[in-house]
């Protein structure tokens, strides 16, 4: 890369993190509960432009935790990084299997969008944890989850759907960052949509924090 498009990259992360300086491992999440999973580990700084990030120390090592907008916007976040050696996403899944529940936590080893893939690369090791790395697909809108939609996942073989994977794998894939992505499933887009979920199932939910944040820091 040019030293132009080096320099615009330093400036789009000033604006976007009130920071230019990003450590080599980066955990993304859209989700305030998930970003706040971190909150009890030692702060180096924290910082604030369009988004939110914080650097802290996990596993020994400085990790820059970065508070994104749901969707696409993840894509100027994994653009706009240089010199990044691993990105973890942090998320929600809808499920779309009988082997999945809410609560399950996903690790995706291929995630889809039409006829194109993107993979994680990073080797996993769950520790004893219930991971499921089934497939997962890209879905724009919530409201575009119909049947049709459905019927093509399954035929897919799909065991869950989210905004996000496919665009942080694909982007890493081609600028060869190592890249995860940790989900917890918190409905059953064919049988208990999100605005059907109940009390229960959000306890649920949260009880996958605990997992999700030493899978989290174990792939770091």
């Amino acid at each position: 890369m040019g030293w132009e498009n080096l320099l615009r990259n330093e400036r789009i992360r000033k604006r976007f993190f009130g920071t230019s300086e990003i450590s080599p491992v980066v955990i993304l999440t859209p989700i305030t509960a998930l970003y706040d999973i971190f909150e009890s580990y030692p702060k180096v700084n924290e910082t604030k432009g369009w988004w939110q990030q914080k650097e802290v120390v996990l596993n020994k090592k400085k990790t820059s935790l970065i508070k994104i907008p749901q969707g696409n916007s993840v894509i100027d976040v994994i653009e706009s990084l240089d010199e990044i050696e691993k990105v973890i996403f942090m998320g929600y899944a809808g499920g779309l299997s009988n082997n999945v529940d809410i609560g399950n936590i996903l690790c995706p080893h291929t995630a889809l969008f039409e006829n194109l893939s993107g993979y994680r690369t990073n080797t996993q090791n769950f520790n004893g944890y219930n991971v499921n790395e089934g497939k997962v697909m890209l879905t724009n809108s919530f409201f575009e989850q119909d049947q049709q939609f459905i019927d093509m996942a399954k035929s897919n073989n799909v065991v869950g759907v989210d905004m996000e994977t496919y665009l942080v794998y694909s982007r890493c894939n081609a600028k060869n960052i190592l890249v995860d992505s940790f989900l917890i499933v918190t409905d059953l887009i064919d049988k208990k949509q999100f605005y059907m979920t109940t009390d229960e199932d959000l306890s649920l939910v949260d009880k996958s924090y605990k997992p999700l944040e030493e899978l989290v820091i174990n792939a770091i």
